[in-house]
């Protein structure tokens, strides 16, 4: 069965899928609501995006609409990173790639949501051309 990243992010919100048939039942939907973002405004939103020490937020390019072009900054104390983002979604799967000044980065991570919480997040790892190990990241989608 082929799934939209909303079908996704509303089974995820409603708990899963019924384990007997792989699919979400009927029940799980009732009440559920506006309460995470909208699967089609994932990408027209600004990610607020953590990795180790550094925080930041992943703000959509201009002129975008969508189509999953972000700009990057970070900080960390003093310190200050920038970078240019293309973010993919498929189903709940995100990947990101970031480039700047010293190389390319690539993020791989899961879209997750909460209905108590009314929110969604991605976390997941990266690793870059020039880092020898790989990292953690997270970022909460503000919608």
């Amino acid at each position: 069965m082929r799934r939209t990243l909303a079908t996704t992010l509303l089974i995820l919100a409603a708990g899963g899928l019924t384990p007997a048939t792989g699919q979400p039942s009927r029940d799980q939907f009732q009440g559920l609501g506006e309460t995470v973002v909208p699967a089609n405004n994932l990408l027209r939103v600004i990610w607020r995006e953590t990795e180790g020490e550094w925080t930041g937020a992943w703000s959509p390019a201009p002129g975008s609409d969508g189509n999953g072009a972000y700009r990057a900054v970070w900080h960390k104390g003093r310190e200050r990173a920038s970078a240019d983002l293309q973010i993919t979604i498929t189903g709940a799967t995100v990947t990101v790639v970031r480039t700047q000044a010293e190389g390319r980065c690539t993020y791989h991570g899961n879209l997750q949501s909460s209905q108590a919480q009314g929110r969604v997040w991605a976390t997941g790892v990266y690793r870059c051309d020039w880092a020898p190990r790989t990292l953690r990241w997270r970022a909460t989608i503000i919608g």
